[in-house]
């Protein structure tokens, strides 16, 4: 019994260290996607990479992640950003767990970039897809054999900096919503 806690235990704090590194990476531009394998009419699949940041040296690997395409993508954060139910239990926002300090879970707030990144890093990461094939102009990845079979991922021509920002993320793939209540107060 006691094995099997403390497992759980470093199983827990290694998913929120993976997913306070995919918060920073995507701020900070410190990451990257590379296609897994040639959409074959089904969903793009990619592999994203990214830093470890503070959490110690090296690269995180998301492996596999399906990016879910536009309508589908809007249809999620729609229905989200409309429900205004309250949820039993969990996380309160205190970080205990407990749900004992009285403030209102609602599904509208998982979609913050601090829960977003734990809760469902396939809708992150597709967010996240979208902005940046939007923010550079282009369509998304495009693929290509090369000489010996394997697939590539078309690239931008030219360098470009970009930048995430997550609440013009969510306007971008669900328009018509009010996003903002998720801007902190000091910006």
């Amino acid at each position: 019994v006691m094995r099997r806690a403390t497992k759980n235990l470093v199983r827990e704090a290694y998913d929120v260290a993976r997913a306070r590194a995919r918060m920073a990476c995507s701020i900070s531009s410190r990451w990257s996607m590379a296609a897994a394998a040639p959409s074959t009419g089904g969903a793009l699949v990619v592999d994203v990479t990214f830093d470890k940041g503070i959490e110690g040296r090296g690269q995180f690997v998301d492996v596999a992640v399906p990016i879910i395409g536009g309508d589908v993508l809007r249809d999620v954060l729609a229905a989200v950003h409309e429900d205004d139910s309250v949820l039993d239990g969990g996380e309160d926002g205190d970080g205990d767990g407990d749900g004992d300090d009285g403030a209102a879970l609602r599904p509208r707030d998982m979609v913050r970039l601090d829960r977003i990144v734990s809760v469902s890093p396939r809708v992150f990461w597709s967010l996240l897809y979208a902005h940046r094939a939007d923010a550079e102009g282009t369509t998304g990845v495009t693929w290509w054999t090369g000489p010996g079979g394997e697939a590539h991922v078309e690239k931008p021509a030219a360098e470009t900096t970009y930048i995430y920002d997550h609440v013009r993320a969510l306007g971008f793939v669900a328009p018509g919503r009010d996003w903002s209540y998720l801007r902190s107060g000091a910006e």
